[in-house]
């Protein structure tokens, strides 16, 4: 019934197992955003000799590190007993606002994302080669891309926090999701790009 109104949607379209596939795509979404990160993390150390900003990529690290560990656990775990997030016939129990976990999801995601950000923009100011300046740029310029994504997605959680119309108000999320996701991995692999092609495009 994903895409259509919640009233419109007869009963029996509801799958019972959406709920649980949601939350398995919600976990995995904070780690595959984790890691991508890390990665780009990862690549800005190779060109940060300066022990401050060394400081500030592994606190960034750090900081990506937990909140996702933390937002993949409260995912899981958002009812108790867990079953009841998926499990209609549940009704004894209690569950967190998820929406306001996504909140709090976007606010961290579009904090690092601002951060990943910045940080390449105090590289540059540094005395690199103008080949290692001009990789730094792309993945800024990307970065910044992913960044507008996550805004986005956020406003669109905003909007639907007291809106029980889910299966009309999860779709544009789930768009935002996906993009964010693929578009924050393209960053990711940039820099090795040039190698690839160089190799396999002489």
């Amino acid at each position: 019934g994903l895409g259509r109104h919640a009233w419109d949607v007869p009963f029996y379209l509801f799958n019972p197992n959406y709920a649980l596939v949601a939350t398995i795509g919600e976990a995995f979404y904070g780690i595959s955003i984790m890691f991508t990160k890390l990665s780009i993390l990862a690549f800005y150390l190779r060109f940060a000799t300066n022990w401050k900003l060394r400081a500030a990529i592994y606190t960034t690290m750090a900081i990506a590190v937990i909140y996702s560990l933390l937002l993949a656990f409260i995912f899981v775990y958002r009812c108790r007993p867990i079953q009841k997030h998926w499990d209609l016939t549940i009704t004894y129990g209690s569950c967190i606002d998820w929406r306001k976990i996504n909140i709090f999801s976007g606010v961290m995601n579009t904090a690092t994302d601002f951060t990943i950000l910045v940080l390449p923009v105090l590289m540059i100011r540094l005395q690199l080669p103008i080949r290692q300046k001009i990789g730094v740029i792309v993945v800024l310029m990307t970065g910044g891309f992913v960044t507008c994504i996550t805004i986005i997605r956020l406003k669109s959680i905003v909007n639907s926090v007291s809106n029980p119309d889910f299966t009309w108000e999860d779709v544009p999320q789930i768009v935002w999701w996906t993009t964010e996701v693929d578009i924050a991995i393209v960053c990711a692999c940039l820099p090795a790009g040039k190698p690839f092609l160089r190799r396999h495009f002489p």
